[in-house]
């Protein structure tokens, strides 16, 4: 088969094996490729030849020759010049850079290296993985699919654990879930919530009495709105600083 045939087909030139999100050579493939690549930048730059080309010398502190630079510049130019349509293709049309660099006929890296100094802000991998996902680009595993959750995960520790000095209990279906998820609830609201029968009003908050964060027992929680529960705090903090500051003076404080 043609090297066009197995482009079309999704398959590796070099192994003929399937590719993935779009690419032409297959995972192990591109990284014997981006292995062999550096190698050979490397070897260049030591022999002060042009890292892009390698068959002229490098201009002073430059790692390219004058030819390759000239059409760096040029091609950096060009990326300056369209940045509205690149802003357009990315934001709005949400293509990745690799499609961008394509459709404009620059690489990947220069594309990079010159939208850092513009305005236009780059996708987190989250968002580029959502992006993709919603564009058949990105497919989860199998394991993705029938992930055991819950109880059922080989890594479950009970649905409990300690965040900021609070008590997270797993409760996905409560409206004040926290989280990335949603699925965990700070442990006090549950309690005080099941103590009295009702649920937390919109606007409360759940004081310690003692300042213990993970002292949950009912005799140690009261409902607050969030303002009078923020004065509490304020005249608390005052009243720790001048115990300090009398400490201080008598000489009992280290």
């Amino acid at each position: 088969m043609s090297y066009k045939s197995l482009k079309d087909a999704g398959l590796c030139p070099f192994c003929r094996q399937p590719t993935i999100n779009g690419y032409i050579l297959c995972p192990d493939c591109r990284k014997k490729e981006a292995i062999r690549a550096k190698t050979k930048r490397l070897i260049w730059k030591q022999q002060g030849m042009c890292i892009k080309c390698g068959k002229a010398p490098a201009v002073n502190n430059y790692t390219l020759c004058q030819n390759c630079l000239s059409k760096r510049v040029s091609l950096k130019s060009k990326i300056l010049s369209n940045i509205s349509l690149i802003k357009q293709m990315y934001e709005i049309d949400k293509l990745t850079l690799q499609e961008i660099a394509n459709e404009l006929g620059v690489s990947y890296g220069l594309l990079h290296y010159a939208l850092r100094s513009t305005d236009i802000k780059k996708h987190s991998n989250s968002e580029a993985r959502i992006i993709a996902r919603i564009r058949g680009r990105l497919k989860p595993s199998e394991y993705a699919l029938n992930k055991p959750k819950g109880a059922e995960n080989p890594n479950w520790e009970g649905g409990r654990f300690i965040k900021g000095g609070y008590i997270y209990v797993y409760a996905p279906t409560h409206p004040r879930a926290e989280g990335s998820r949603k699925t965990y609830v700070r442990e006090h609201i549950l309690i005080w919530e099941q103590t009295h029968g009702k649920a937390l009003p919109e606007g409360w908050v759940i004081h310690h009495l003692n300042g213990i964060r993970i002292d949950n027992r009912p005799a140690n929680l009261v409902a607050l709105p969030s303002r009078k529960h923020s004065l509490i705090l304020a005249v608390k903090s005052k009243r720790i600083q001048e115990l300090e500051a009398l400490l201080n003076k008598q000489g009992q404080l280290l």
